[in-house]
């Protein structure tokens, strides 16, 4: 609705401020590495956020919906898994991409999200990046990788 902005940073949170009530602080939401980017869903209803994972949180609610994790595997760049965690249950797949590139942040398993994207009108599809040279595409009725 433009009325609430999402604020992170190096320090964890991820901030939603009421911009329409005075900068109204709503909510901080913990994360586990900084905060490196934040997506508005076209709904205006959830937000992803980017950190060394991805968060879906309903901002009505401020209840995490889904928790996407990204891990390399062995510590070699060519393979990344991934991982949801829904109430649902648990969904996984790995994929193997060979690369030349080598990222020592990502070759020592540190995976960082540098940035998100919803598909536009309808959000049904998160684009995710990551530091390793990888980006993921999900659907979002599961969040399974397309």
């Amino acid at each position: 609705n433009g009325e609430l902005l999402a604020i992170g940073g190096s320090d964890k949170l991820c901030t939603l401020v009421d911009a329409s009530q005075n900068w109204q602080i709503l909510h901080d939401l913990r994360r586990p590495a900084s905060v490196s980017c934040a997506e508005w869903h076209p709904n205006g209803r959830h937000l992803a956020i980017g950190s060394s994972d991805v968060v879906v949180v309903d901002v009505e609610t401020l209840r995490v919906e889904k928790e996407i994790s990204f891990q390399n595997d062995d510590g070699n760049d060519d393979t990344m898994s991934f991982t949801s965690n829904m109430s649902t249950g648990l969904v996984s797949s790995t994929s193997s991409v060979a690369s030349g590139r080598q990222n020592s942040a990502a070759a020592k398993g540190a995976v960082r999200i540098n940035d998100l994207c919803w598909s536009p009108g309808n959000g049904n599809y998160l684009v995710v990046c990551a530091n390793n040279h990888r980006a993921k595409l999900l659907e979002t009725k599961t969040y399974s990788t397309i």
